[in-house]
């Protein structure tokens, strides 16, 4: 995307770069060893919104002159922002970039190697959008001192991969992918574009979702990267209303970690509920679709779920 995940368009992670850990967001992060930290066995997926401090005046002090220099005194901040830090990469080594969460920074964003960096530029090229979003996939470090990112004092993600998107784009992607479905009559584009925007504004709103807990990493994921949940919204559209959205850690094999999300649907005529649900494997780093026997692409469509006192979860 930009509008959608790197897996179906534009944004490719070259998977024979190695880490760059000069390329990191400040100097005190450039000098932690990734494989030192006791965090970075846990992963993160997460939704929200970038925005990029100067650890201290001077840094601030060095971007307006080279602003100066360089012509980039016009435009929005993330705009000049971006023409600075593509041609002055001292700058863009030193930034603290941060994700924000229901308004709140939550990670400084550390790129784990140039071509993050590269992602992170040319999302804030466009970021003065308020319908942009970014998405983050790395590893949880440890926490800043106040004195590397301008007295914000969160937790370090070593990002191994950002793209950015606004809802519009990202809602015209899933209409394009589901083609076939609208076409054999299981929805049409409004109901789909009403359900996109019902399901992602419910998943993005949580200030809690921080993208770090494996049930928020599977939700996040699935926003971003199932479009089969939103053509079950939207098949339903008309007969039944999202009652709520639940995770459940599921029973897997092989020590696999799979996580359940529920959908809950309310008839509008009977009030009875339907509840259909998806598995995402959240072991490693990139989550997926869980389901495929073949190894090929987790199925579109979501199963029943069923529950009960005396027996528990039926799969």
């Amino acid at each position: 995307m930009t509008s959608t995940p790197p897996d179906q368009t534009s944004s490719t992670v070259a998977p024979d770069q190695q880490p760059l850990r000069d390329e990191s967001c400040c100097s005190s992060c450039a000098s932690k060893d990734r494989g030192e930290s006791p965090h970075m066995d846990q992963f993160v997926f997460a939704i929200g919104k970038l925005d990029v401090k100067f650890p201290n005046i001077g840094l601030e002090r060095e971007f307006q002159r080279a602003a100066q220099r360089s012509g980039a005194t016009t435009g929005t901040r993330s705009e000049k922002l971006a023409a600075v830090l593509r041609s002055h990469r001292h700058i863009a080594s030193r930034i603290c970039p941060l994700l924000l969460v229901g308004g709140i920074p939550v990670y400084v964003i550390a790129p784990a190697a140039a071509y993050v960096r590269d992602a992170l530029i040319e999302a804030l090229a466009v970021n003065d959008s308020g319908d942009q979003w970014v998405v983050v996939s790395g590893r949880l470090g440890p926490p800043c001192r106040p004195t590397d990112c301008g007295g914000v004092v969160a937790p370090v993600v070593a990002c191994d991969e950002l793209y950015s998107f606004t809802v519009q784009q990202w809602s015209k992607d899933l209409t394009e992918a589901l083609q076939p479905a609208i076409k054999a009559k299981r929805a049409t584009d409004q109901a789909l574009a009403r359900a996109a925007k019902e399901v992602f504004s419910t998943v993005v709103s949580s200030a809690e979702n921080a993208g770090a807990s494996e049930q928020h990493r599977a939700l996040n994921y699935a926003l971003v990267r199932h479009p089969g949940i939103f053509l079950t919204v939207a098949e339903r559209s008309d007969r039944a209303v999202l009652d709520k959205i639940e995770t459940r850690m599921l029973p897997s094999f092989a020590s696999r970690r799979q996580v359940g999300i529920v959908f809950t649907f309310l008839d509008n005529t009977t009030g009875v509920a339907e509840r259909l649900f998806c598995r995402i494997d959240v072991t490693d780093e990139w989550p997926f679709v869980a389901g495929s026997s073949d190894g090929g692409p987790g199925p579109l469509g979501l199963a029943p779920f069923v529950e009960n006192d005396i027996i528990g979860p039926v799969f």
